[in-house]
């Protein structure tokens, strides 16, 4: 696109003189037509320059009626051909000046083709010139990187050179980086972010893991935004964030080259840093498994790449098969090992397990979760300002958590919210205790087997509801007496008063441990 005022100083070398519209001179030309028949052709384009000797018009009203409405289809000079007329008639001057349109006056010796060619030439040299700045700028987002800068001055350079409103979202839908237009306000700016990132956030998710752009209309602010995926050029599934832009920038060729050269400074940008941080992250998994099966006493806080006080949640999940697993692991890890934060996630003994920082990360983690089929979710205790011992501890709170879900038909179970389940699913570690269910309850089950009887489930009915006979006898569809009878073999079965709070205990915690181990 040229402007009319540089096409005006090349024109003026040929004798073609500018008498109109010279205080519209800024105006950038994209295109130069003929019209020489008096018809209204909607096929003319905006931002064009319209050459005509107007000899076909039968009357000056008709010229003038004819240049207003090319002005209303955007057309924005038009070039007078002094060919029929000898001068440009004075209604025709008047006109454009009262319409502020710049009009050209085209001696007779000039043929159409100097004046494309004219442009064709201000085309040429300006086409060469924007490739150099394009060269230049590239090199210097690209020097950006190598030099350590932020992904703020990426956005700062590219936004200079387009003139346009760019935001750059980091993974978590948070600001990293803005470049906003002079013309609009910061209000404008924070109700557009605060709009995308919630109203759209479904869809900026959807476009981060299908991995393509999308095309997001914001209606009341009368504008269309294109929403750029980032990935890591080293690994796709290291997500870096979210560039979004009008939608508008890539109609121009040189807008677009830049928007693709910055995504890649961005990407590279992100790579430098998620294979540091990634590699060490690595490491602290390694020691973590390590605290978690309290194989090493020699490991200290500073061994850490991640401050390990800061952790305060354990979650363990459990899968159908392995499969989901890996998937949910990939998913839940693109989200949670490219941020900068006190996150680690790893695929252990057979489960996908999580320590995390803030309520916040359980909130996310769940919610990306939630995209899979997960069979058992456990959840520990919140803890502050925790040990390396404290690490093996949240893994047991979120296993026995699981564990507890799993068996009771639940998605999800917090340590906070089980019972009795804290310890017989911990027996195992007590050599002694390990076969607690079977010493105690051995004469009930073959006397169930041998009869095929119902003692073990009237058992578990009694402690569930604390011996109220009324209701065990309506759990299990028999008369109170039979609940009597059956309770007083029990007695004699395990040679023990079931009654006694003690024994109630332990009898508990045996049918939990049997309940567990088949």
């Amino acid at each position: 696109m040229i402007e009319i005022s540089k096409m005006s100083g090349e024109f003026e070398k040929l004798g073609i003189e500018l008498i109109t519209g010279k205080d519209n001179i800024e105006s950038k030309v994209s295109y130069i037509t003929i019209l020489e028949l008096p018809e209204k052709n909607y096929n003319f384009k905006p931002q064009g320059l319209v050459l005509s000797t107007f000899q076909s018009f039968k009357s000056l009203n008709d010229i003038c009626e004819q240049i207003s409405w090319l002005k209303k289809l955007g057309i924005l000079a038009i070039g007078f051909h002094k060919a029929h007329y000898k001068e440009v008639p004075k209604a025709v001057i008047k006109h454009c000046k009262e319409l502020n349109m710049p009009l050209f006056s085209i001696p007779v010796n000039i043929p159409y083709h100097k004046i494309l060619d004219i442009f064709n030439q201000l085309e040429n040299e300006q086409l060469n010139l924007r490739s150099y700045e394009i060269y230049k700028l590239n090199d210097k987002i690209l020097e950006s990187v190598f030099m350590g800068k932020d992904s703020g001055y990426i956005i700062n350079l590219i936004g200079n050179y387009i003139k346009e409103n760019i935001i750059l979202l980091d993974p978590y839908m948070k600001v990293k980086a803005v470049w906003k237009d002079p013309a609009h306000s910061q209000e404008y700016m924070d109700y557009l972010t605060s709009r995308l990132t919630s109203k759209y956030k479904e869809k900026l998710l959807q476009s981060r893991f299908l991995k393509r752009d999308l095309q997001l209309a914001i209606a009341d602010k009368n504008i269309t935004l294109n929403v750029t995926p980032i990935t890591s050029n080293i690994s796709k599934k290291s997500f870096i964030g979210y560039l979004i832009f009008s939608k508008e920038i890539l109609t121009n060729l040189y807008n677009d080259e830049v928007i693709k050269m910055g995504i890649k400074a961005i990407s590279m940008m992100g790579s430098k840093r998620s294979i540091s941080e990634n590699h060490l992250k690595l490491k602290d998994i390694k020691k973590f498994e390590t605290l978690i099966e309290n194989e090493s006493n020699n490991l200290k806080e500073n061994d850490f790449y991640i401050p390990v006080s800061k952790i305060s949640y354990c979650i363990r999940v459990q899968f159908l098969n392995d499969e989901v697993l890996n998937e949910s692991f990939n998913t839940i890890s693109t989200v949670f090992m490219e941020k900068s934060s006190n996150v680690l996630t790893w695929i252990y003994n057979d489960t996908q397990i999580a320590y995390l920082e803030e309520q916040d990360d359980v909130n996310e983690f769940l919610e990306v979760l939630s995209m899979y089929n997960a069979h058992a979710i456990g959840l520990s205790a919140k803890l502050e300002n925790i040990s390396l011992a404290d690490i093996s501890k949240m893994n047991t709170q979120a296993r026995t958590a699981m564990l507890s879900a799993k068996d009771n038909g639940k998605l999800m179970a917090s340590w906070n919210d089980i019972g009795i389940e804290k310890v017989a699913y911990n027996i195992e570690e007590l050599p002694l205790l390990k076969s607690l269910d079977n010493e105690l309850l051995l004469p009930i089950i073959e006397y169930d087997l041998k009869k095929d009887g119902d003692l073990l489930k009237t058992l578990n009915s009694c402690l569930t509801h604390f011996f109220n006979v009324k209701a065990i006898a309506e759990e299990l569809f028999i008369h109170p007496n039979t609940v009597r009878y059956r309770l007083r073999q029990i007695n004699e079965l395990l040679n023990m008063d079931i009654n006694k709070s003690s024994n109630f205990a332990l009898l508990v915690l045996a049918v939990k441990l049997y309940e567990k181990n088949n």
